[in-house]
């Protein structure tokens, strides 16, 4: 596989391989069907971003997307939302774990994995988490933010990456203060919808919005 493509795949798809998931089994006849999620998970994308990944494995949902003129195979930033089942993790400190995993993996000198910031997001839990690497196996460097909030279906996951020329201390990577600002105040405009309370108002889950006065890149 293509270096690029595979970095693309593993920071989306954060720990797809790691947790052991593969494609989904073909249905099989006369199966009772699952009931419908009360949770939705609506994102608004950026303007002039389009989709570079998308996969459904049955326990985990992955749509990445990257700005125009960026691809799967050669991006600097990128914006994933994922839906794990809630089989795969206990709570949002396992998918705190399983980001610093991730890193720690990939990173071919030391990872500087920040521990979560813990809160709530309309009442469920939610958490907040940064990561970096100055130097990847492909001799990229990376950094993500990553939005999680465990619904009663789902943990729900929004991040923004970046790939960057490398440094020799993990410490020393970062995006411009202003980028990091916004991508982080976008996150937090991310929320997770009840519809068991507010059916009218929720999207479907994963459905996307153009961001209003979103800049391309």
């Amino acid at each position: 596989m293509n270096v690029n493509m595979r970095y693309a795949t593993i920071g989306a798809l954060a720990l797809l391989a790691l947790t052991g998931c593969r494609d989904a089994p073909a249905p099989v006849v006369g199966a009772t069907v699952p009931a419908v999620p009360a949770d939705k998970f609506p994102v608004a994308i950026p303007a002039h971003w389009h989709v570079a990944l998308a996969t459904d494995t049955g326990k985990i949902k992955l749509v990445a997307y990257v700005p125009e003129g960026q691809s799967r195979e050669h991006w600097t930033d990128m914006l994933s939302v994922i839906v794990y089942d809630r089989s795969l993790y206990n709570d949002l400190n396992d998918v705190a774990n399983g980001l610093g995993a991730t890193y720690h993996n990939i990173c071919a000198i030391p990872a500087i994995v920040a521990p979560p910031d813990m809160t709530t997001d309309n009442g469920s839990p939610a958490s907040l988490q940064i990561a970096r690497c100055g130097k990847g196996r492909e001799g990229q460097a990376h950094i993500v933010v990553q939005k999680a909030i465990a619904g009663s279906d789902a943990i729900y996951v929004v991040k923004r990456a970046w790939t960057l020329p490398p440094v020799a201390d993990s410490n020393d990577v970062g995006v411009p203060e202003a980028e990091m600002k916004a991508a982080t105040a976008e996150l937090d405009e991310v929320h997770l919808c009840d519809t068991a309370q507010h059916a009218a108002a929720c999207l479907s889950a994963g459905e996307v919005r153009p961001a209003t006065g979103s800049a391309s890149n």
